[in-house]
């Protein structure tokens, strides 16, 4: 959790194995899983140390979808990510990424569940998910539109907090504006 820059390149390939192993490992020990069974990732809130982003936030999440950014992916066929990055639990004596909110991580899983493995194809549970990326780099801006944003659109909580992976090749931090839904 604290060490996540060293997990980056490891994140690419251990956890598109791990999941593979798994998989493996349950098919053998059971006559009714399917080899491809649905597998439900929780995509933590990150390690904070008291800075605004922690290190390396946006490589790990990139690294933690084997570099595609959503899953499914041709590396993780079959798998649902519950996202918990908006479920910050700085107070926790556990510290922030050991999310006392069980209940709304456990809802998001089983959305996905729903979708995936009992195929019920009318419960969304991804999104938003990026469809076009314009970058103007002379003035530093990142358009990005976005399919399933539920309907209320995109909510924004914060300007700031907003985190591209590689933006540190910039001058200043991304600021996030939502315009339209």
């Amino acid at each position: 959790e604290n060490d996540l820059g060293n997990l980056q390149g490891m994140y690419r390939c251990v956890f598109p194995s791990m999941i593979a192993h798994w998989r493996k490992i349950w098919k053998q020990n059971s006559r009714s899983t399917a080899a491809l069974f649905p597998f439900g990732v929780v995509q933590l809130e990150p390690f904070s140390t008291g800075y605004t982003e922690p290190t390396g936030v946006p490589e790990i999440r990139w690294a933690q979808t084997a570099d595609y950014g959503q899953l499914p992916n041709p590396e993780m066929p079959n798998t649902f990510l519950a996202t918990a990055i908006d479920l910050g639990d700085p107070t926790s004596p556990w510290g922030d990424v050991h999310i006392r909110n069980k209940q709304q991580v456990g809802a998001r899983l089983v959305r996905g569940a729903l979708n995936m493995a009992y195929g019920h194809k009318n419960i969304n549970y991804q999104g938003p998910l990026p469809t076009k990326v314009a970058l103007n780099i002379t003035a530093g801006i990142m358009t990005v539109w976005f399919k399933q944003v539920g309907v209320h659109g995109l909510m924004q909580k914060h300007q700031t907090g907003f985190a591209v992976a590689y933006w540190r090749n910039f001058e200043h931090d991304p600021i996030a504006k939502v315009i339209g839904t």
